[in-house]
């Protein structure tokens, strides 16, 4: 079975939990999915959240019969909790922007530099 990490909403939070597990039995609605994601892929394992947030957005419509966007809405608020970085196919054009990484400069670089060298030679 796929590993996602619910506890940490690492690919599942809030939303997106709840309607994979809906139906009598949260045990075998996850075990649907889990059986038709390896019939797509022959895997469970080794999948990035990218390609589980597209497996459950085609599996949540295709075989759940659900909205797109309700799915899309489920998915888009989760993955961006998460803090994941990069851009599922489920969810294109729908990520909001985000920032640039902060470089650090040069002045910055050294004066770490020195506290390193400072703590290591207290240490030796």
């Amino acid at each position: 079975m796929p590993v996602l990490r619910t506890n940490s909403s690492y690919l599942m939070g809030a939303l997106t939990l709840p309607v994979l597990l809906a139906g009598s039995s949260p045990f075998y609605a996850f075990l649907d999915f889990a059986d038709w994601q390896w019939l797509q892929s022959g895997t469970t394992s080794g999948l990035t959240p990218e390609a589980l947030v597209d497996a459950l957005f085609d599996y949540l419509c295709t075989q759940r019969g659900l909205p797109a966007l309700t799915v899309q809405q489920a998915l888009l608020a989760d993955y961006v909790a998460s803090g994941a970085r990069a851009s599922p196919q489920a969810l294109k054009g729908l990520l909001p922007e985000r920032e640039a990484p902060q470089l650090l400069g040069a002045k910055t670089l050294a004066e770490r530099q020195v506290r390193h060298l400072a703590v290591r030679q207290t240490v030796d």
